[in-house]
């Protein structure tokens, strides 16, 4: 934390929103310092539990590797040999901004009570979903098949996961997959899932 507060800024407060590792990984300091819980428990017993969100968990000895069978992301090394990432240690990032382990099925779980606004009061689901008039409109197929979709996720070396959805939450596609190549080389096949849901 201490390296981040010489950092500059990427814009003032309220003018530009930048995604920052360092917001997730105070927020979950906050949490903890708070509730007096570490934030794995926090999150198993507000979130996860009351989701029936049974095969998700914050990996709190990430040298254990993830727990069951699972998928390996490989990347390559300085010298361009390809690594298991199997152990990456996402904790690096700080627990708020990494580490939690789930699978396609939790995360659409997920995805579809906050999306419907069963995760938060209306006040708060407002503050995370209303768009600011030059904000973009969500990435989606709207001009070809009339169903605009948003899209979440996110990625660590080796692997990606994505979730898209509709702005109801009632259709949704999951997806994770590992990878021993560049990100770009499966964004064709990707698109093509993406429209088979959307664009029936």
């Amino acid at each position: 934390m201490r390296w981040s507060r010489g950092r500059p800024r990427t814009g003032e407060p309220g003018e530009k929103w930048s995604y920052s590792n360092t917001n997730y990984t105070l927020l979950g300091l906050i949490i903890e310092r708070v509730t007096g819980h570490d934030l794995g428990s926090e999150l198993r017993t507000h979130l996860f539990e009351p989701l029936r969100m049974t095969k998700t968990y914050l990996m709190v000895k990430p040298p254990d590797g993830v727990k069951g069978p699972h998928g390996h992301g490989y990347y390559p090394d300085a010298g361009g040999r390809l690594r298991d990432v199997d152990r990456f240690n996402a904790s690096l990032a700080g627990a708020g901004a990494g580490g939690v382990v789930s699978t396609t099925q939790d995360m659409s779980t997920f995805q579809r009570a906050f999306t419907q606004g069963r995760l938060l009061p209306p006040e708060l689901q407002r503050i995370l979903t209303d768009r600011l008039p030059a904000t973009p409109r969500p990435r989606g197929s709207g001009r070809r098949c009339g169903d605009d979709f948003f899209i979440t996720g996110g990625s660590a070396p080796g692997s990606v996961a994505m979730t898209f959805y509709s702005a109801d939450g009632r259709r949704q596609l999951a997806m994770s997959f590992t990878l021993s190549v560049k990100p770009s080389a499966v964004e064709l096949e990707v698109g093509k899932a993406v429209e088979s849901v959307f664009c029936p």
